[in-house]
């Protein structure tokens, strides 16, 4: 495939599987935890609905935010702050601090965080893609999603 001698590409969807399998890891990660730490399927369920809304109301905003700032720095700055943010969950279990509303605020807060890498991503191939290979492009691209959604889940049960 002609694709993957692009090394930007290449990269890209490295980075995007890898992205993508850990989200879905860390999705059956929490839930575990949540409902591990509290008893409460409603719990989870609150987790669960926070970081589902969360990238729907923000996502209206994100496309025109992209639009006036480099989208790699913000996606990598986003990345970097979600990462903290999800770090806090442990930090604060360890420090036996940690409430279902401090899971659901940092699970919403990620979430609306996410929309800039989900938006951006679709953005940015057009970037580094010729426009020939674009509808390919993005069709290789979409799998990595799936990818993440058949290995994490699978991976996360061990």
């Amino acid at each position: 495939m002609t694709l993957l001698r692009n090394a930007y590409f290449r990269n890209f969807l490295i980075a995007s599987t890898v992205l993508n399998i850990g989200r879905k890891l860390s999705w059956i990660a929490l839930g575990w935890f949540v409902y591990q730490v509290t008893g409460s399927t409603v719990a989870v369920g609150m987790v669960i609905s926070a970081a589902t809304v969360s990238p729907l109301l923000s996502s209206i905003l994100v496309g025109g935010m992209l639009d006036h700032f480099d989208r790699r720095t913000v996606m990598m700055w986003e990345n970097v702050v979600r990462g903290g943010c999800l770090a806090l969950i442990p930090l604060l279990y360890w420090l036996d601090v940690l409430s279902i509303w401090m899971i659901i605020v940092v699970v919403f807060v990620d979430g609306c965080l996410s929309s800039f890498t989900t938006i951006g991503t679709a953005s940015i191939l057009p970037e580094f893609l010729h426009k020939e290979d674009l509808e390919t492009g993005n069709a290789v691209f979409t799998m990595t999603g799936q990818i993440g959604s058949l290995i994490g889940p699978a991976k996360s049960g061990h």
